[in-house]
């Protein structure tokens, strides 16, 4: 018999091999690997994520922390391999599981660690035989485990009446490349490659690209059958990294890569009717120790970026509100743009890079319609949050990019009297609908 020890917390690992070694032990600890020693007495885990590999070597399995007041720890990995456990008298932690365990005889509590290594020797001694007590527990023990899946699914049943309405179903896979894509599931899923290439491909009918927002975007067609298009981005670093890594970030989990968040909190955003763009799917393709991101969204058609509509070329002046009723119209687009802002914070919805470049103004309306239609796009890097702090922050960079295009002379048309337009719309929008 060749005990294997685990400790609780990596913190312990030395103490433990201290310990051990004051005993006389001949100890093997797992973190430097190579081969167990024949003349071994003890195997020390002293490395994180090894549990569940030597639960399943393993023939007999004690669950710590039972023995002292400190509540015991989970027996479900083990059950999960089959492991019939045996444990302690303090298990206040998971008192429903170890009174299942007990109940259908999954393992056995003992009050002493003289009780349990006598136990661990009888159990050692029936493992060798055939049909014994040991192989029923170990049948029981993955039965038992099938009955306590589904408790994910189980939770989402019970959260979906609180979840926001009209939030569509999303569907995940994995493409030829290896690539991982998130699509709603209305939407065309698993795009082919040549959808997410940063270059034009034939085919696809892209009809322009743009620089509005943050990055280099392409629109194409979507949908063959109609006239809807889609805005392709992919995801490229700024400042002087960019010379380094271009289009590449460092590895992490494919749910908190920028496309996937960012493409998480459009959906939401959409499903509470906040004004920005549908996001159709997002792309995470990780090499090694990097990976490359995209993201699809519809694309919102008759619309101008607010830097463009404060242009000398501004589109907006070639409408007819701004040719028949100037005044009015430009006061109609501050406020839009006002409350726009303030339905995003209402929703707790920090926009890390707000100025005049990231809203878009309707361009093409009714004749007789004053107002306008206002968006808000590229949610890279933007989160929800708690506090109120960045509200203020938010709005003061938009005020510093307006006045930046004022003084660069790209922005002829923008005059401080805008800002206290939209700042009424704001508070007054924030008043009525408080976060």
């Amino acid at each position: 018999m060749l005990p294997v020890i685990v400790p609780r917390h990596p913190q312990r690992f030395e103490a433990v091999a201290q310990w051990l070694n004051s005993q006389s032990l001949r100890v093997h600890r797992a973190s430097l690997g190579g081969v167990v020693a024949a003349d071994a007495q003890v195997i020390l885990v002293d490395a994180m994520g090894q549990l569940q590999q030597w639960y399943r070597l393993a023939v007999v399995s004690m669950v710590g922390g039972s023995w002292h007041d400190v509540g015991g720890h989970n027996p479900l990995e083990a059950l999960a391999v089959g492991q019939a456990v045996i444990f302690g008298p303090h298990t206040e932690n998971f008192h429903d599981v170890y009174a299942q365990i007990e109940q259908d005889n999954l393992g056995q509590r003992c009050a002493s660690l003289q009780q349990a290594w006598e136990t661990a020797i009888t159990w050692l001694q029936d493992s060798q035989l055939a049909n014994s007590t040991y192989q029923q527990r170990s049948m029981r023990a993955r039965q038992f485990m099938q009955t306590q899946q589904g408790s994910a699914a189980r939770t989402l049943v019970q959260l979906l009446p609180w979840l926001p309405k009209g939030l569509a179903a999303s569907e995940s896979f994995v493409d030829v490349t290896g690539a991982t894509q998130w699509a709603e599931s209305s939407q065309q899923p698993n795009l082919p490659n040549h959808w997410w290439s940063t270059s034009e491909q034939p085919g696809l009918d892209v009809s322009k690209q743009t620089t509005a927002g943050r990055g280099r975007v392409r629109i194409m067609s979507w949908h063959s059958d109609t006239d809807s298009f889609a805005i392709a981005r992919h995801y490229q670093r700024g400042g002087l990294v960019a010379k380094l890594m271009d289009d590449r970030f460092l590895h992490e989990a494919s749910h908190r890569s920028r496309a996937m968040r960012e493409w998480q909190l459009l959906r939401e955003m959409r499903s509470q009717g906040l004004p920005v763009a549908q996001p159709l799917a997002a792309r995470y393709a990780a090499s090694g120790i990097v990976y490359r991101a995209d993201l699809l969204m519809a694309w919102i058609p008759d619309t101008c970026t607010l830097a463009q509509a404060v242009a000398a070329d501004s589109p907006l002046l070639k409408t007819h509100a701004f040719r028949a009723q100037p005044s009015l119209a430009w006061q109609a687009v501050w406020q839009s743009i006002g409350q726009a802002v303030a339905r995003l914070h209402a929703a707790q919805v920090h926009h890390s890079d707000l100025n005049a470049h990231n809203i878009l103004v309707q361009t093409e309306c009714e004749p007789e319609t004053i107002s306008r239609q206002v968006f808000i796009i590229d949610f890279d890097r933007c989160e929800r949050r708690a506090d109120a702090a960045f509200k203020a922050e938010n709005l003061q960079r938009l005020l510093r990019s307006l006045r930046k295009e004022h003084r660069l002379g790209k922005a002829p048309l923008w005059d401080e009297t805008h800002w206290l337009l939209l700042t009424q719309a704001y508070n007054a929008f924030a008043v009525t609908h408080p976060a």
